[in-house]
């Protein structure tokens, strides 16, 4: 990542070899901040969007399950009189 070499600095009391994040200047890390809550707050609103798409979807799939349950259901018990009336002649 280009620029960020600058935000690193040698640490040579604690580890020796790692790198530790120099602290921005206050109006870089309001800057950064406040640009930072912003793309939490869009993500947060797409994901929102996805997830009630994803609900209503679920809810139209279910509804539709229960549609086909039902119509199988009324076949079979027509099917099951269609039998039992058959049965009743032999």
């Amino acid at each position: 990542m280009e620029g960020c070499e600058e935000c690193f600095e040698e640490e040579t009391d604690i580890l020796p070899g790692r790198k530790k994040r120099k602290r921005l200047p206050d109006e870089e890390n309001d800057t950064f901040s406040k640009e930072l809550c912003t793309l939490l707050e869009t993500n947060t609103k797409i994901l929102t969007s996805h997830i009630d798409s994803q609900n209503l979807n679920c809810r139209l799939d279910r509804a539709q399950r229960k549609e086909h349950t039902d119509s199988l259901l009324h076949v079979l018990g027509r099917l099951a009189h269609a039998f039992g009336k058959i049965s009743e002649k032999l």
